[in-house]
């Protein structure tokens, strides 16, 4: 599998299998609830989501959240884990994990894709 891709790139590049399936997480994530237009429940809407975090309960709704999304929109991919940590670039900053092994895959090799949330 093949398709364009522009994270981490200064242009559009060809990404494939696991570099593409991690661009498309990270699209999911990053998008806002109501940012696509005719796709009102698209997105993890994470960035709001996580500078309201009050406790722990709050934080498993938002990982569920996010697992609920990524099985509905990459269906490439299987979720092996989501955890969340402090940033070494920003103190004001999250870094979200997530794991995640391609549908299909022999090997069955998991994949670490890191994201930081800067506030």
């Amino acid at each position: 599998m093949r398709g364009i891709g522009f994270y981490d790139s200064e242009f559009f590049v060809i990404k494939k299998d696991h570099d593409l399936v991690a661009e498309s997480i990270r699209r999911i994530i990053m998008t806002n609830s109501k940012e696509r237009l005719g796709h009102p429940f698209f997105g993890g809407n994470l960035k709001a989501a996580l500078f309201e975090l009050k406790d722990e309960t709050e934080l498993e709704e938002i990982k569920s959240n996010m697992k609920l999304q990524l099985e509905q929109y990459e269906p490439r991919a299987a979720i092996s884990q989501i955890k969340f940590g402090t940033s070494d670039e920003n103190e004001n900053g999250v870094e979200l994990i997530i794991g995640f092994i391609l549908v299909g895959d022999p090997k069955q090799d998991e994949r670490i894709l890191s994201i930081t949330i800067e506030s």
